[in-house]
Order: structure tokens, then sequence, then C-alpha cells
């Protein structure tokens, strides 16, 4: 036992503001007369009134474009409940904390980026005497859709120190860009940081290592992937 120092500890009346690491604490009163003589109430337990909880609506799925903002939402029924959002990147084996806009809220707000096409979310809602319970997850996924392309780049012969412009011409929703070179006459590509490198077109000016590299662009919608014939600039 340890004295009190809440509000009335030397009084007949106690206060005490209940708190979650206060639960089942157990309270007495030590009564003394002039004398030095004492007696002791018998003790009392402070507890959490919890009642029962359940998630009553679970967050859905969400498809979008790149850049899109998704959000999850969790219905929930009970007494001073917390949320705490989790997300997991291998299909749901291990979890970690969110830290998107509304980690702990009812409501989880999250960019969709490439990196996040596939992630899974789910909500941990807890009551006051830190009971839980785990809603479903619901997946954030890019949303794909079939690329053509109406007209491919072509190579082009210009004089040394004159701009070439390689153009790409696709139809399909939510398109992204990206050129690519080869150092090995097409046997490993790498990403090309030129005019226009997340663009459909590619500008750079012509000198003779350019000459000799040949380029093409991959262009994207959500996991869909379509690439480009190879194109090379000639010095003449």
């Amino acid at each position: 036992w340890q004295k009190s120092y809440s509000a009335g500890a030397t009084t007949d009346t106690l206060t005490v503001e209940l708190r979650a690491y206060r639960d089942g604490q157990a309270y007495y009163c030590v009564v003394t007369d002039a004398n030095g003589e004492q007696v002791a109430s018998d003790a009392v337990v402070m507890t959490i009134k919890a009642g029962e909880f359940t998630i009553k609506e679970h967050p859905a799925a969400f498809e979008g474009a790149e850049g899109d903002t998704a959000t999850f939402t969790v219905v929930a029924e009970g007494d001073n409940l917390s949320y705490r959002w989790e997300y997991s990147n291998d299909g749901g084996q291990t979890w970690q904390n969110s830290w998107s806009d509304g980690y702990a809220t009812d409501t989880l707000t999250v960019q969709l980026l490439a990196y996040r096409n596939g992630q899974q979310y789910r909500c941990v809602v807890s009551n006051p005497k830190g009971e839980q319970i785990i809603s479903d997850a619901a997946a954030l996924s890019l949303k794909a859709s079939e690329i053509k392309i109406v007209a491919q780049p072509e190579s082009a012969t210009v004089a040394a120190g004159e701009t070439v412009t390689f153009a790409v011409k696709a139809e399909g929703e939510n398109l992204k860009y990206r050129w690519y070179r080869s150092n090995d006459g097409g046997e490993t590509w790498v990403e090309t940081w030129l005019s226009g490198y997340n663009t459909n077109e590619l500008s750079f000016v012509v000198n003779a290592a350019r000459a000799a590299t040949p380029y093409k662009c991959v262009i994207t919608s959500g996991t869909n992937t379509a690439e480009t014939n190879v194109v090379t600039v000639t010095i003449g």
C-alpha cells in the first residue's frame, strides 16, 4: 500500500480521476484519533467500465490512379473507443503502424503512390480496458487500363550539336512515361535523365556519345506496361 495524494487525501472523502493505468486500483482510508490510535476501512476497488463494443462496418478496398487519395473508414460501436491503423506489405503476414493522416481515428487517408500498390490496411479498435478487436483488411491498388501505342518514336539523323526529339503517342488512362537508354547495344537498360525523361517526348543535344546510344520509352498504367520500339540518332 502507498499513500494517495489525490484530492482529499487527508479528509473523509477522496477524489480520484479514473484513468486506464488506475484500472483495478484498490483504496482504503486510515482514520486516526487524537491519541494516535488508528482504524482502517475496508478496501474498495476502482474499475473502468468498458462495456461491449463491436465493428459494424469494415474498411473497403480502394482502387484509383497514382496520386489519388484513398480513404479507409471503420465504423465501431462502444464507449470511449480508440483507433490505430496498420498496414501490410506482404499480404497480411506482418503488420506495421501507419502514420498516414488519421492513423489514430476511425478514418485513414493515404496517397496512392506506385510503391503502395497492393498494400493492405486494417484498424485495431480498443476499449478503455485495452481489449481489442481488429477490422478486416482492405487493399489499396492502382487502377490499370489498357495501353495502346498509336505512334512510335522514330530514329533521326541530325548534325552534331543539334537537338533531337523522340516522341511517342499512346492512348489509355493514367499513363506514366519513363525513357531508358542502353550502353551495351540493348542488352541492359538504365533510366535516362535527359529533358522530358518522364514525359512522352525526350529531347537532347546530339554528340558522339549520345549518337551511339539506343533509347526506348516504357509506358505504364497501374500494373500494365508497354514499351516503344528502340530508336537511335545518327550524326550526319
